[in-house]
This record gives C-alpha cells, sequence and structure tokens, in this order.
C-alpha cells in the first residue's frame, strides 16, 4: 500500500514541477512576496512610532492649569506644541484650543470648555481622544482633590504637591504570552507567505 502511494506521489511530484509555472510560483514568487510585503509592512512597527504631536492655542492668562494641563497630556505620551499663529496651528493634524483666562475661569466656577480638533479617524483616533480626556479628566481631578483643603481653593504648590506624592493604588500591565510585541515587517510576512 505505502509503495503505491509513493508511486503516485512521485509521478505527481515530476508533473508539477516539470511545468514552469509551477517553479515560478512556488520559488520564486513567494520571494518577491516576502520582500514586498515585508517592505511595505515594515513601517508599521511599534518602534517606528513617536508621540503624537498636538498643537497648542491658548488664549492669553492660561495660568498655572494650563501648565498643569499641558504636564498632563505629555504623560499621556503627547507631544504639545505651542504655536504663535493661526496659520501656524492649522498645520497640524491634532489641534487643542484652550480660553482665554484658563485657570481663572476654572478658579471662579465658570465653566471652560477645551475643544480638540484632529484629522485622523478609526482606531488611532479614539484612542488619541481617550487619553486626551483622561488628561482633561485627570486635571479636573486633581482641583477637586487640593480644592479640600483648609484654603478651598486649589493653587499650583497643591497641584506640584499632588502630582510628586506616590499613588496608593497602581496598575502592573504585562503581556499574557510570551511575545511582547505584534510581528510587523519582514517577522510577520515571511512566515504567514510560507503558511
Amino acid at each position: 500500500m505505502l509503495k503505491d502511494i509513493l508511486f503516485i506521489a512521485g509521478k505527481d511530484m515530476r508533473h508539477m514541477l516539470g511545468a514552469k509555472e509551477t517553479l515560478l510560483w512556488v520559488f520564486v514568487m513567494p520571494v518577491v512576496f516576502f520582500f514586498f510585503i515585508g517592505t511595505i509592512t515594515g513601517g508599521f512597527a511599534p518602534g517606528t512610532a513617536r508621540a503624537p504631536r498636538v498643537a497648542l492655542q491658548a488664549g492669553e492668562n492660561g495660568g498655572f492649569l494650563l501648565d498643569h494641563l499641558v504636564k498632563r497630556l505629555e504623560e499621556q505620551d503627547f507631544e504639545i506644541v505651542r504655536t504663535d499663529s493661526v496659520e501656524q496651528f492649522m498645520q497640524y493634524s491634532r489641534r487643542l484650543t484652550v480660553p482665554t483666562g484658563f485657570t481663572d475661569s476654572v478658579l471662579t466656577g465658570t465653566p471652560a470648555t477645551i475643544y480638540y480638533a484632529a484629522s485622523s479617524d478609526g482606531m488611532r483616533g479614539n484612542y488619541d481622544q481617550i487619553r486626551l480626556q483622561r488628561a482633561v479628566y485627570t486635571v479636573l481631578a486633581d482641583l477637586i482633590v487640593t480644592g479640600e483643603d483648609e484654603s478651598g481653593t486649589p493653587t499650583e504648590a497643591a497641584l506640584s504637591a499632588l502630582t510628586s506624592m506616590p499613588r496608593a493604588v497602581t496598575l502592573d500591565v504585562k503581556p499574557a504570552g510570551e511575545r511582547k510585541h505584534i510581528p510587523t515587517g519582514f517577522e510577520q510576512a515571511i512566515p504567514g507567505i510560507m503558511v
């Protein structure tokens, strides 16, 4: 029985390898696909990513709360670029506008609206928006905590002291398996095409 199977397999293999098209698709084209797909997807590697740049346009008298907001945004891996003109501000795909007299407005209890505009959408845009909202809500939480002291008014010193305090609860994030990053480029293309 095994002899018959080997005979059929051998004949089939000789017939297939006798066709030039088979040699092209089995031995040449996979190497071309390795190169093409590996090169194209190589730019998506996590190591090449940099912090997204956000242009900041703040009105006059932003105060210490504006600096605190910038610090919280940088903790969320944003690179904040303070712009001098509207033309420079509009050149960025991510733009954040903070109203004039931001600190004074917030401390007197007047609502202050921060505007965010971005040209990116999809998962990356959603991720940026979540991190931006987290930074803003962290500033709000900081104001609530520092406003509960004797004076009842948050100060720059109180915010700095709160920021430097060690966190009572921390989150330790680790991968569930051995792989620490998603394979991209040739690391993904070669095994994927071989399969």
